[in-house]
Formats: C-alpha cells, sequence, structure tokens
C-alpha cells in the first residue's frame, strides 16, 4: 500500500488482492530471509549474554542482580558495535549504488 497508494484504497482491498492473485501464501511471502536472520541475530545475542552472565557472576558474591544487569549492558554495546558496522556497510553500499547510477545517467555507462 505505501509503495503503490494509488493502486489500493485500504488494507482490505490489499489483502483480498495479494491473495486472490497469490493465494494466501502471498502474505507469507518474503518472509523467509528476514526470519532466518533475526534468529541468528537473536542467537548470538543470547549466547553474548550467557558467556557474559557466566563471566560477570562466577564468584558467587551476592550482588547478582547488578552483575546480571552489567552482563546485559555488556551484549547491548557489543551488539550495537555489531551493528553499527552492518548498518556502515549496508549505508556505503547504498552510497556505491546512487553513485553508479548518476554516472550512468550522466556518462552513458563505461562500455
Amino acid at each position: 500500500m505505501q509503495m503503490q497508494p494509488d493502486k489500493y484504497t485500504s488494507m482490505v482491498a490489499a489483502t483480498r488482492d495479494t491473495i486472490s492473485t497469490h493465494g494466501l501464501g502471498g502474505l507469507y511471502r518474503g518472509v523467509g530471509a528476514p526470519l532466518v536472520g533475526n534468529g541468528f541475530y537473536n542467537a548470538v545475542q543470547f549466547t553474548i549474554f550467557s558467556r557474559a552472565k557466566a563471566w560477570f557472576t562466577n564468584d558467587g558474591r551476592d550482588d547478582a542482580l547488578i552483575r546480571i544487569a552489567a552482563a546485559g549492558a555488556f551484549t547491548g554495546i557489543f551488539v550495537a558495535l555489531v551493528e553499527g558496522v552492518s548498518v556502515e556497510d549496508e549505508a556505503l553500499e547504498a552510497a556505491r549504488d546512487v553513485a553508479a547510477d548518476a554516472f550512468e545517467a550522466e556518462w552513458g555507462g563505461c562500455g
């Protein structure tokens, strides 16, 4: 609906058209890749938290809650750094695509 605002008047119309064109499976088209990606992301995040929690709480002291919070903060910082690198790579790729399109439009390409 957002990509083609003139094609659909409502969410119901978009859903009805998708089901009639692609069947019920059309509602789930494209879900597989994000599902796998998010599953991997969550598995890594859970593993990092488990290791950090073991690292921060391995001496048996009573202030375990603050140490678990520290493990969560460590995990958040680590994941944010990894995500930042991923976003930076995507931004660079998008900038390269824009530059290539501008070159193509201005000079007609390389060949």
